[in-house]
């Protein structure tokens, strides 16, 4: 069978091709149609109305007020103690920000958390924070 009379029998069969033989086969307004919806499936909703609905990354209004928490801490020993830490805060929407200093490893670094206090407050990330870091490992910094 020469090769031109494969691809026609293939082409007729569905299969071989690629994707680009599967819009050939397709009309022109219905390939237009599953695009759109295959971006709006992959875009998750992302405009206003859907970032609205979800409550999560909605930026926090300039307005809200802001405070920071320093603290020097001895993280459970780990090559990612400093990412479980700032991962674990940030599930609650009041903390805004962790910073940390500039040494390595995970005793006696300091961060700074601002935090929203109209969300959470200071005493609950003090204990949210003593419960993150090592045994006795947690000391509030003026």
């Amino acid at each position: 069978m020469s090769a031109a009379r494969r691809e026609r029998a293939t082409h007729r069969a569905g299969i071989g091709g690629g994707p680009r033989a599967l819009c050939r086969r397709m009309p022109k307004p219905l390939v237009a149609a599953c695009l759109v919806a295959s971006a709006a499936v992959a875009c998750g909703g992302a405009g206003p109305a859907g970032a609205r609905g979800s409550g999560w990354d909605v930026p926090v209004p300039a307005s809200e007020p802001r405070e920071e928490l320093a603290i020097r801490v001895t993280l459970p020993p780990g090559a990612d103690c400093e990412e479980r830490f700032d991962l674990a805060l940030y599930e609650h929407r009041g903390v805004d920000l962790v910073t940390w200093d500039e040494a390595e490893g995970c005793r006696g670094r300091t961060a700074r958390i601002r935090f929203l206090p109209r969300r959470i407050t200071r005493a609950a990330l003090l204990e949210r924070a003593r419960q993150l870091a090592a045994p006795g490992g947690m000391e509030p910094l003026p």
